[in-house]
């Protein structure tokens, strides 16, 4: 049963996932998952579906098979370039519309390199002639 989700101004509907079926896996991958999701999309103009690690489950290569498309989601100082190169091919095998990454929980102070000034907070600054914050 859907939820009505209100965030500040913007209201949503959210369907948890439930108990943990006995088998995720046939349940992702029956015809009725894929009914359930074209039912969604005539009814709400985005439907988003979040799904597990890529590596270690099916379920995010057999959801990517049946979405329109897949944004793939990256946690910052998580994941090394090997594993995400894996869980990349592994998505790609379902042969989806992969639309986009995402950086998630990503601290430019802590990142200890070249790029953090640059993607800083202090990146802007507004002065006048003499050095001087702008108003």
């Amino acid at each position: 049963m859907a939820t009505r989700v209100k965030h500040g101004e913007t209201e949503f509907d959210l369907l948890p996932a439930g108990p943990l079926p006995p088998s995720p896996t046939e349940l992702l991958s029956s015809p009725r998952m894929a009914q359930l999701l074209e039912s969604f999309s005539q009814r709400y103009g985005v439907v988003i579906v979040d799904s597990p690690p890529t590596l270690g489950l099916a379920d995010a290569p057999m959801l990517a098979a049946i979405a329109d498309g897949t944004i793939f989601v990256v946690e910052a100082e998580r994941g090394h370039s090997g594993a995400l190169k894996a869980a990349l091919r592994r998505l790609r095998s379902m042969e989806p519309t992969i639309l986009g990454a995402a950086l998630a929980k990503f601290d430019p102070s802590r990142s200890g390199n070249r790029y953090s000034a640059y993607y800083g907070y202090d990146y802007y600054s507004y002065t006048d002639k003499e050095g001087r914050g702008a108003a």
